[in-house]
């Protein structure tokens, strides 16, 4: 047990736990045999592997010589090369897929697995091994891969798909951009998963195109895509319109999408607007849609402003998304990046781009579209922390008098950073 304290990473478990460290844990299993069995438990519940030095085949070798310890990691994240050092720049550590394979069965309550800054090798041909042929060889709650400096490329969509084929996975988690470049990777059978959570993707036709081709028909429940400028590329929004017309997302009950910095309604071209929105139709379950856009005109380049940049008149946005969503449709929120002005407004400046003022319309009861819905919700972020910002029910008019009037209009302030909601469920059945 001395040898295990080299691969943890002293944690705190519980906020309201001051004295749940790696070091309190070891001091409470010398008290007796019962508070022994269950320090341990609480102690390798969470371990972080940093590849210095062959931290990697050092833990696997740990994991072989001690499988009654290892049952009990509940999470497990493998970081390579070292969080400063990834940051710097340093090329990533390799992990040796095969060798984590063998040791997968023991991990009895694993229940998160992550990958940061790892590149992933090794040999793939392991169906006729004995533990491939126990699959699925682990249950687990969330898989998550944080690419950034990993040249995510052919060979890491086939470790991927070879992992998914057998472990039984809830939540598939991918920060960072792949590249499939054509190569079609085979899968021995179809994958089940729930949800699905894309984050800082620039070209998202190469991760649809691989999840179209090895998640089974009508498993995916909730996905979360958050695309840089999707509605600025022509392939991003055809991409994103496929995946969500295809037989993978018929059963969606949840949609999170993230337009990406900077978009503006004429980013996205008027004859890819009613595309994304017979995309949404044909999600025929769909309940919760959440959208992150920007309230105005953002320059990523650092021009002042000008008149270029005052809020004019814009084509219908949000009415070609909307109008056609399916009848089980019950919560919309409208993530918000605002400008505020010093009284607080944040309207003006959002009606001219995104066509708010017209979701009365689409919404209100007297529609008889909805018969579900429960509420709109703006979740409003304002560009400076400290600034005023009004509510709904501050504003001297109602800003959509019938959903006000129905209840069915809320407004929440959200100060944290943008990216921290994202790749989070945001109602209580996602």
């Amino acid at each position: 047990m001395r040898n295990v304290q080299h691969y943890l990473r002293p944690v705190r478990y519980r906020k309201h736990e001051p004295g749940a460290s790696s070091a309190s844990l070891h001091a409470c299993t010398l008290v007796s045999k019962c508070w022994y069995e269950l320090s341990r438990r609480h102690k390798f519940a969470i371990v972080k592997v940093t590849d210095r030095n062959g931290r990697f085949e050092g833990f696997f070798s740990f994991c072989y010589a001690q499988p009654d310890v290892v049952t009990h990691i509940r999470e497990l994240t493998f970081v390579g090369g070292g969080e400063r050092m990834v940051d710097w720049g340093v090329k990533p550590f390799v992990f040796r897929y095969e060798a984590f394979m063998w040791i997968l069965p023991s991990l009895k309550s694993l229940r998160k697995l992550t990958f940061r800054d790892v590149e992933v090798l090794g040999e793939l041909g392991l169906h006729g091994a004995p533990v491939a042929a126990r699959a699925p060889l682990a249950c687990i709650d969330v898989l998550e891969y944080r690419l950034g400096h990993v040249q995510a490329g052919p060979h890491f969509l086939m470790v991927l798909s070879s992992l998914l084929s057998v472990t039984s996975v809830g939540t598939l988690k991918i920060s960072g951009q792949v590249h499939r470049r054509g190569v079609d990777v085979g899968v021995r059978s179809l994958v089940s998963l729930r949800r699905l959570v894309l984050l800082e993707v620039d070209f998202l036709g190469e991760h649809v195109g691989f999840l179209e081709r090895i998640l089974a028909p009508g498993t995916l429940r909730s996905v979360t895509i958050q695309c840089n400028r999707i509605g600025a590329s022509r392939p991003q929004s055809r991409a994103l319109s496929r995946f969500l017309s295809s037989d993978v997302a018929r059963n969606l009950i949840s949609i999170d999408l993230d337009l990406g910095e900077g978009v503006k309604p004429d980013d996205i071209p008027e004859f890819t607007r009613p595309m994304l929105g017979a995309a949404l139709a044909a999600c025929t379950q769909l309940m919760y849609l959440r959208l992150g856009i920007f309230g105005w005109y953002h320059s990523s380049y650092g021009f002042g402003e000008s008149e270029f940049y005052i809020p004019m008149p814009q084509p219908p946005m949000l009415v070609p998304l909307l109008t056609t969503l399916p009848p089980t449709f019950r919560i919309l929120v409208l993530r918000l990046r605002v400008r505020c002005s010093e009284v607080g407004d944040w309207w003006a400046d959002c009606v001219p781009y995104w066509d708010l003022d017209k979701l009365d319309d689409i919404f209100a009861p007297r529609t008889g579209r909805f018969p579900n819905l429960e509420n709109i919700i703006f979740d409003v972020h304002p560009d400076e922390g400290n600034c005023c910002v009004k509510t709904v029910e501050e504003y001297d008019a109602p800003l959509l008098p019938e959903l006000q009037a129905a209840g069915m209009l809320r407004t929440r302030i959200v100060r944290e950073p943008w990216m921290r909601a994202l790749g989070y469920p945001f109602h209580c059945q996602a």
